[in-house]
């Protein structure tokens, strides 16, 4: 048959391999030279984030995985203006010292998410939120 020979655990883990690979790719924000935007068959992280951005209810943008022929065929394509890494930085709008005004604002510290007490808190603050209405009065007729 056509499949003699083909170790299914091998083709199993490349296809896994790739999907985990490129999927890493299309989130981690930062567009490659190649493929870049304007690839005409492949998805770049630059449509994968209109997807995620741009996309609305009942208006999906870029819902092919790696291939652009599907949003080809549906018209799913974004139409808006080229905001790309290649293109904004063509325009001067992608320069070292805009760079550094983003690197050195402050962010978030999300070191506490790390921490199961964090979660634990969290489970317990939404338990107690589940008491009913008579339990409020009660505790309130209580205190008084």
């Amino acid at each position: 048959a056509i499949t003699a020979g083909v170790r299914s655990d091998v083709v199993f883990f490349m296809c896994g391999l790739f999907f985990y690979g490129y999927g890493v790719y299309l989130h981690w924000g930062y567009e490659l030279s190649w493929p870049d935007a304007h690839h005409p068959f492949i998805n770049a992280a630059f449509q994968h984030n209109l997807h995620h951005s741009r996309s609305i209810a009942g208006v999906p943008y870029h819902t092919g995985f790696f291939f652009k022929l599907w949003d080809q065929l549906f018209d799913s394509m974004y139409k808006g203006p080229c905001v790309c890494a290649k293109c904004e930085a063509a325009a001067g709008r992608r320069t070292r010292d805009q760079w550094d005004v983003v690197r050195t604002m402050q962010l978030p510290d999300y070191w506490p998410l790390l921490s199961p007490a964090f979660w634990v808190a969290g489970f317990k603050d939404k338990s107690d939120a589940g008491s009913t209405s008579d339990d409020t009065v009660e505790a309130s007729a209580a205190a008084k």
